[in-house]
């Protein structure tokens, strides 16, 4: 089995990961994630617990995968119906779809 060790697990580090176990169908593949926060997925930019820190890009443009533009919308819209692709949302929404993303 094949092993891949990151460094980091905020936004670079949970999407790399992701991508990594949804591409790998050859083999075993085991990625394990190396984190000196409390929570993965969060970093600076979504470690947050404030309401008022907002997204700086609406949700509709925020899909953590190439291949599925609506993939965090989806995700948005099960917290909040209200939530549209023009929504600037949470910044600790995010982290939250990141760390589900990695589930």
């Amino acid at each position: 089995m094949k092993t891949i060790v990151i460094i980091g697990a905020g936004f670079s580090g949970a999407v790399t990961t992701v991508q990594l176990l949804r591409q790998h169908h050859a083999s075993p593949l085991r990625v394990v994630l190396v984190n000196g926060g409390e929570r993965i997925a969060r970093g600076m930019a979504y470690g947050t617990q404030s309401p008022d820190h907002a997204l700086n890009v609406p949700a509709g443009n925020m899909s953590a995968l190439e291949d599925d533009a609506e993939h965090f919308l989806r995700f948005a819209r099960t917290v909040d119906m209200r939530i549209d692709s023009g929504s600037f949302v949470p910044r600790q929404l995010y982290g939250d779809y990141l760390e589900w993303s990695l589930g």
